[in-house]
C-alpha cells in the first residue's frame, strides 16, 4: 500500500467515525404529519351510478366525499334494487372534500297480483 493510499484510507476511516459519532450517519426520524381538513382537499364527483348504493358510498369516501340525501324510487325489477340510478352533483364536478352527493337509488316493489 502506497503512502497515499494510507493516508486517504486513514481519513475515510476517521470521518466514517467522527459521522457516527456526531449522528450523522443515522437517519432523521420522520415527523409526522398533519392531516389535512376534508376542506382543504380538492376533489372531484366520481360516476356512481350503476353501483350499488353500498359501492358508491365507498368510492366517495376514497375521494373525501360523502353520500347525502337518498330518494329512494320504487321498482318492480328486483334486479336493480339497491341500485344508484342519479347523483346530483354530476360525474367530473370539481367540489370541496366533504361534499355530500346526493343520490336516487331504486326500491323493489313487487308488483301485486
Amino acid at each position: 500500500m502506497t503512502f497515499f493510499s494510507r493516508v486517504l484510507a486513514t481519513i475515510l476511516l476517521v470521518g466514517a467515525m467522527i459521522g457516527t459519532l456526531a449522528g450523522c450517519g443515522q437517519p432523521r426520524p420522520e415527523t409526522p404529519r398533519k392531516p389535512k381538513a376534508l376542506e382543504d382537499i380538492a376533489s372531484t364527483v366520481p360516476k356512481i351510478t350503476g353501483l350499488p348504493l353500498k359501492q358508491a358510498q365507498v368510492v366517495l369516501s376514497f375521494v373525501a366525499l360523502k353520500v347525502g340525501e337518498v330518494t329512494l324510487e320504487e321498482t318492480k325489477d328486483a334486479s336493480l334494487h339497491g341500485q344508484v340510478f342519479g347523483q346530483n352533483p354530476p360525474p367530473g364536478t370539481k367540489v370541496q372534500g366533504g361534499t355530500a352527493v346526493d343520490v336516487e337509488v331504486y326500491r323493489f316493489v313487487p308488483s301485486e297480483e
